[in-house]
């Protein structure tokens, strides 16, 4: 009998834990661990997620999402599956938008909710909101500050007057939210981030360099820097 109450505290222990540990997702290779809904993402689709953390859905996609969340709005927030966290503030009826890769988002396909009327009416009713993020970094390496694509030298001034301004705690912070890679046979490639002719290697060469410089310059500035979706 110890036996077996030690083995259901051990369980219990463990579905614990796993649930604290964030979202669903391996923040390093993007890999989503549940049941999810696939879309892909236009052109102008994937610059508003990646300069505010949003996504509008067509109408085409609203219709296939409404099989699952028949209330669903067509706005909704994105999660960038590049940072993920020991979040303690998820729910089990959660119904995520996980930005999985620079043209693809995955929206989770949560059977607690599809099994009740009532949390399928609910899911991803509530108006999407732009990110808080202070840069976000596209999948071309584009620098973003409050949705507004902005030059290297844009960025740094940004950074200097962050440097230069009041702070109450004796170090300024800055939250950096960065782009998933693209997939290797991905479509947007063939026409382009920002019309140019260039080869996944490329992109996420500027990706990281951007990340490098952004993390480089704000360490020179005493900006201290923390990932973020």
């Amino acid at each position: 009998m110890k036996t077996i109450v030690l083995i259901c505290a051990f369980l219990c222990a463990s579905i614990l834990v796993s649930s604290a540990d964030g979202y669903s997702f391996d923040p390093k290779t993007q890999h989503v661990s549940v049941d999810t809904l696939r879309l892909h993402l236009s052109k102008e689709q994937m610059e508003a997620v990646a300069s505010m953390g949003i996504v509008p859905f067509t109408d085409v996609q609203l219709l296939l999402i409404r099989r699952f969340y028949p209330k669903a709005i067509a706005q909704q927030s994105v999660i960038s599956a590049t940072f993920d966290d020991n979040n303690e503030g998820l729910s089990p009826y959660d119904v995520d938008i996980f930005w999985v890769a620079a043209d693809e988002v995955a929206i989770t396909l949560n059977p607690k909710v599809l099994d009740n009327e009532h949390l399928r009416d609910k899911a991803l009713v509530p108006l999407g909101q732009a990110s808080g993020a202070d840069v976000r970094v596209g999948p071309d390496g584009t620098p973003y500050i409050k949705g507004k694509r902005v030059s290297r030298k844009e960025l740094l001034e940004f950074f200097e007057a962050l440097a230069g301004s009041p702070d109450t705690g004796g170090e300024h912070n800055l939250s950096l939210c960065i782009s998933p890679p693209f997939h290797l046979n991905s479509w947007m490639l063939r026409t382009t981030f920002h019309a140019s002719d260039r080869t996944v290697e490329e992109h996420e060469k500027s990706l990281s360099d951007i990340v490098v410089l952004i993390e480089s310059e704000a360490k020179k500035l005493n900006i201290s820097v923390s990932r973020t979706w």
